[in-house]
């Protein structure tokens, strides 16, 4: 014997008998009916679930790593198998290259896994440009672009994918529930219906969430009641890094706080001690140079001023001013950089009397960072001389380094090469 109940398709409200307007939210025409199960039988159901909690073992709760102690320890020593996790940001914070770099890992750490990756906002020839920008080749990664439910349904039922990304839950919709795409009941239907599917099948879903200009997730509130963890990600004090911050997590605390850096082809992620040793002010650059026969690194600020009054280039080293003014000119002929209208504040950590060439490429970045105000990382340490036709040498010794600068060789390619930084 069946029960016959009519729910809101709107708000979930259920009655016994059809009504042409939903009692608690007032929408009209959204009961359907559905058939439940006799009461006697699924009660046999339940007892035969029901055990004692010395007996379940919680082994059966597996975890995956990325092989980053950072985002492991974020999650609580890795990423739980069947479990849900809502990403929220907004435009622009890095949602989607996050989390392509963050399954590519996963894939990378574990073997016989794969994942599906449905994006509900970007076509595939634009989701391919970012995967190949990250230089993911992984071919355990598949790529879907859809609005519907339901073909997503029918791709996990194909692949079986260990982990889902759904990006995002506002742009997908389900055809057996009533209301637009973004809207409440849509939202927590799919976020319920993903949720329920990597429970059964001991899967990882991952959900990514818009926020609204209140800085909330937008959709229902019981988004954020459905999934086991929530991960914020937004742009930081400095326009450079992207703050990640777990504010729910039912597998691990929420007392940490990550940082990720966005290049063209990585991802770099800090903590809060890793951020302060990789992070320098605007116009301050790392370099090399032989003081008194030993090779030191040295530290290089710049501060520049736009005047309209005397011109002004001051030096605290012996580092000659003539020198100075012809990075300077090198700089205005290659790159467009005229300096000729401020003045020049020029700080050498250490005092030395013999004017060292290796130091021009990284007097050259402190001055570009100064005027452009953009910091440049603390870890990329710079030694070459620069030619008066903008060709950058190398030493060919060079202890600080294995420095990433050497892809330039010339002031040409500088701007573009410091904006990947």
């Amino acid at each position: 014997m069946s029960l016959i109940k009519y729910t809101c398709q709107n708000c979930r409200a259920q009655t016994p008998k059809w009504q042409g307007k939903c009692y608690q939210c007032n929408t009209w025409n959204s009961l359907e009916e559905i058939a439940l199960v006799d009461r006697q039988r699924n009660h046999r159901e339940l007892r035969s679930r029901l055990k004692r909690a010395h007996e379940i073992s919680g082994q059966d709760l597996k975890k995956l790593e990325t092989g980053i102690n950072q985002i492991d320890n974020l999650f609580g020593n890795g990423i739980t198998s069947s479990s849900s996790t809502l990403f929220t940001g907004g435009p622009g914070a890095g949602k989607s290259s996050l989390l392509l770099w963050f399954v590519n890992k996963l894939l990378e750490t574990n073997e016989n896994i794969s994942a599906l990756y449905v994006s509900g906002e970007e076509t595939l020839e634009q989701l391919a440009s970012r995967v190949n920008r990250l230089n993911i080749t992984n071919e355990k990664l598949y790529l879907l672009e859809t609005n519907n439910w339901e073909d997503i349904v029918g791709a996990l039922y194909e692949l079986r994918p260990k982990i889902i990304v759904i990006d995002s839950v506002q742009t997908i919709i389900s055809s057996e529930v009533l209301g637009s795409m973004g809207s409440a009941p849509q939202s927590k239907e799919i976020a319920y219906n993903l949720t329920e599917y990597v429970k059964e099948n001991k899967a990882i879903g991952l959900l990514i969430a818009q926020i609204n200009k209140q800085g909330q997730t937008a959709g229902p509130k019981m988004l954020e009641h459905i999934v086991d963890t929530i991960i914020e990600i937004k742009r930081s004090s400095s326009i450079e890094y992207r703050e990640i911050k777990c504010t729910k997590n039912r597998y691990g605390n929420t007392d940490q706080r990550l940082y990720a850096k966005i290049n063209e082809k990585e991802i770099i992620i800090f903590n809060e001690e890793d951020k302060k040793k990789h992070e320098t002010s605007v116009g301050t650059v790392y370099g090399e140079a032989v003081i008194n026969g030993i090779k030191k690194k040295v530290e290089i600020q710049t501060l520049i001023k736009n005047t309209t009054d005397k011109k002004i280039i001051s030096i605290n080293s012996g580092y000659p001013k003539e020198r100075l003014r012809t990075l300077i000119m090198i700089l205005d002929n290659n790159l467009g950089i005229n300096l000729s209208e401020y003045n020049i504040y020029l700080k050498i950590g250490e005092r030395y009397n013999n004017h060292e060439d290796s130091l021009d490429l990284c007097i050259a970045v402190s001055l570009i960072s100064a005027y452009f105000k953009k910091s440049v990382m603390k870890s990329v340490s710079m030694s070459a001389k620069i030619k008066l036709n903008g060709e950058i040498v190398y030493p060919e010794e060079q202890q600080i380094a294995k420095s990433s600068c050497k892809k330039v060789r010339s002031v040409i390619n500088l701007c573009d090469y410091l904006e990947k930084l």
